[in-house]
């Protein structure tokens, strides 16, 4: 068995894998706002759809 802090380890210095920079998407609120304008609504309905698209992609690439 191989541990996965050796593993990055190994990949990282056979230079097949480059560290790079991680972020987590934020949940949408429970509570949804009320939009102010429809530039407002439009913005909150990208940003609700992205969210949904990546925990989606998350569960199909990353098994979770």
């Amino acid at each position: 068995k191989v541990s996965p802090a050796s593993l990055v380890t190994g990949i990282v210095q056979a230079n097949r894998y480059s560290p790079s920079v991680t972020f987590e998407l934020e949940r949408p609120p429970l509570v949804a706002e009320k939009p102010r304008n429809w530039c407002h609504q439009l913005w909150m309905d990208t940003k609700n759809c992205t969210s949904a698209c990546c925990v989606k992609l998350r569960g199909w690439v990353l098994c979770q």
